[in-house]
């Protein structure tokens, strides 16, 4: 009875909230980024041209990447969203690093799923980018809305 007077008290703060989404919120809370993250991400130079981004994302079916700078430092990421706005006779002269969006939000291995999907949702998109803790300037991972699928069917098993 004390859970459905806390659903109850949810629904009139938040509006109508169905319990299978209270279940999935329940269950990315418990996982934590460092379990479901791809490692040794493949990330695109902010030099290459939009028409080399666009070959290599039907080379390797990827629709998004992270944009590293001449170091090696993440400096935002590229989608074929961006890609795709760039005429036809810009592609080979616009590079990947005029339309990354800038490094926008990052997680870190300890934080949940829930917290890589809010990151994700605030920023509107697929996938967030790991850092490992101890420098902050290193990729070591990438979560995308795939991975969180994956991590809502191990956790219904």
């Amino acid at each position: 009875m004390n859970a459905l007077k806390a659903v109850k008290k949810l629904e009139e703060e938040y509006g109508f909230l169905p319990v299978r989404l209270l279940r999935e919120t329940e269950a990315l809370a418990h996982v934590k980024v460092k379990d479901i993250m791809k490692p040794n991400i493949k990330t695109v130079p902010s030099n290459m041209t939009v028409s080399q981004l666009l070959e290599l994302m039907a080379k390797h079916q990827y629709t998004g990447y992270p944009v590293t700078n001449e170091s090696g430092e993440l400096v935002g990421t590229v989608t074929i969203e961006e890609a795709s706005m760039v005429g036809k006779k810009q592609r080979d002269r616009t590079s990947v690093g005029a339309i990354a969006r800038p490094n926008l939000d990052v997680v870190y291995p300890e934080e949940t799923a829930l917290d890589a999907l809010r990151k994700m949702s605030k920023q509107e998109t697929g996938r967030v980018i790991v850092l490992d803790p101890a420098d902050p300037k290193k990729m070591i991972g990438i979560v995308t809305k795939a991975d969180l699928m994956h991590a809502l069917v191990r956790s219904s098993e």
